[in-house]
């Protein structure tokens, strides 16, 4: 397997993930990219190999930059020729060669590539930015026989995910409008950019009158070109808005609904919206839970070694007084006055050596999972395992680099191990069974479940 991490600008960003022990270090030089570096930092890596990104670039400019950064590799993701690909391995320079794969009949694509290039690198681009499959299961009846589930996620302790989570929706809108040119006849114009701008400034005032747990954020996925001078005609805003209950989030969505319908009325544009998922909060069963963290406890944390220490000392030495602090926070949530305490005892800690406590509190941790909708289908329990070191922040490239590392294989084998046994509990004890799932019928007669995507809709397909 060979790592790399791409996106490289800073020089102390640089030195900080050389010290995590990628294979590559890519650096891109494709101009519209936000990543986009120009210049040659203060400081390039020396223990891993250099690969720059281009997009249908000129040779001459490829091998310009090759030379100027002391690139390894020629990553190319345009529509580059086999005759420059071998003409850059010619010039001494490993050559990595992108395909987009929208069907099996792309890999045809590949054949005249096949003795030119040193690696393939197949790209399969999403319709969607969705997820939630398991929510998409459970609408189509993949749960409805299942007795109970077990699950796990990895974090920087040993124990319980005894917390309920956010609900969410995820959906975009698009606005469509009248092209134009800006300075000869802007008027003639209308723009689905003033549109979508007016969108999410109606939608950034509503965040001051939800609820507090609540939360909404977008992402603009196009915004109709990259020019000044044109009038844009489309643009497109892809929004993921979560509460503590779907009936929240669906609240929400319905009035950013009408803030959208409003912005299309006062630009005199078009607007439609895309559903594209949903996922439930997360219901915790507290009679599993209860059986898997005796398996948690039996089984304890896995022996780290000083190497494996010096690691962790490494990513904590990248990481924030912040950082650390939310690291903290959410390992206090998840159980009461004794999590809190657990919590502060291990501020200094770098990989922790001892189970977190459990309790069943009525905390939310503020994410999302479509394990919540398994959740009202069946008894679930999950635990959490140690994979990574203190303080490391969620989806950051400190915890991409240590999911390579021996810390995360122990963490992961362990989790197996507690799964392992608490479904065998099950498998043995049948009144635990049917206590967890007496516990739920419990919860749905008062809440009955109602999947919260739509039968319509679709899961985001690879393209």
């Amino acid at each position: 397997m060979i790592v790399k991490v791409c996106g490289m600008r800073e020089p102390d960003n640089i030195r900080a993930v050389e010290q995590t022990g990628p294979d590559w270090m890519g650096f891109i030089f494709f101009p519209h990219s936000s990543r986009h570096v120009s210049l040659r930092p203060a400081y390039l890596p020396e223990r891993c190999k250099r690969v720059g990104v281009f997009v249908n670039e000129v040779t001459p400019a490829i091998l310009q930059k090759a030379e100027e950064f002391d690139l390894h590799y020629i990553q190319l993701h345009g529509t580059e020729t086999s005759e420059q690909c071998l003409n850059l391995k010619r010039a001494g320079l490993g050559v990595i060669k992108v395909f987009p794969i929208a069907s099996m009949s792309d890999l045809k694509s590949t054949v005249c590539y096949e003795n030119v290039c040193d690696y393939f690198l197949f790209d399969t681009a999403c319709t969607g930015y969705g997820g939630s499959g398991k929510t998409f299961m459970v609408r189509e009846g993949l749960f409805d026989d299942v007795d109970a589930a077990l699950t796990w996620h990895p974090e920087a302790w040993a124990g319980m995910f005894s917390t309920r989570t956010l609900a969410n929706i995820q959906a975009a809108w698009r606005f469509t409008g009248t092209a134009a040119h800006a300075a000869n006849s802007p008027h003639l114009g209308r723009s689905a950019l003033d549109a979508l701008t007016l969108m999410t400034t109606g939608s950034n005032f509503l965040n001051e009158h939800i609820i507090e747990k609540a939360r909404v954020h977008y992402a603009i996925t196009d915004t109709g070109g990259v020019s000044p001078n044109v009038v844009q005609a489309q643009a497109e805003v892809l929004y993921l808005i979560r509460a503590p209950e779907m009936a929240d989030a669906e609240q929400i969505f319905a009035r950013i609904e009408k803030i959208a319908q409003g912005a299309a009325l006062m630009t005199e544009t078009q607007v439609s919206c895309r559903f594209e998922k949903a996922c439930s909060s997360y219901l915790p069963n507290r009679t599993l839970e209860a059986a898997m963290y005796q398996a948690v406890c039996h089984y304890g944390t896995p022996a780290w070694s000083d190497e494996e220490r010096a690691f962790a000392a490494a990513i904590r030495a990248t990481l924030s007084a912040n950082d650390i602090n939310n690291s903290l926070n959410n390992i206090a949530g998840t159980s009461g006055e004794e999590g809190k305490t657990f919590a502060r005892r291990h501020r200094d800690t770098l990989l922790i050596d001892e189970v977190a406590p459990w309790a069943a509190t009525d905390n939310v941790l503020a994410g999302s999972t479509d394990v919540g909708d398994v959740s009202w289908k069946a008894p679930v329990a999950q635990c959490f395992s140690p994979c990574f070191a203190v303080g490391t922040p969620l989806h950051s490239w400190q915890l991409v680099s240590q999911g390579r590392t021996s810390i995360a294989h122990k963490g992961m084998l362990l989790a197996g191990k507690v799964l392992a046994a608490t479904a065998i509990r099950l498998f043995s004890d049948s009144a635990l069974l049917e206590a967890s799932q007496q516990e739920l019928r419990q919860v749905l007669a008062e809440r009955p479940y109602r999947c919260p995507i739509p039968a319509e809709v679709s899961p985001s397909v690879l393209r």
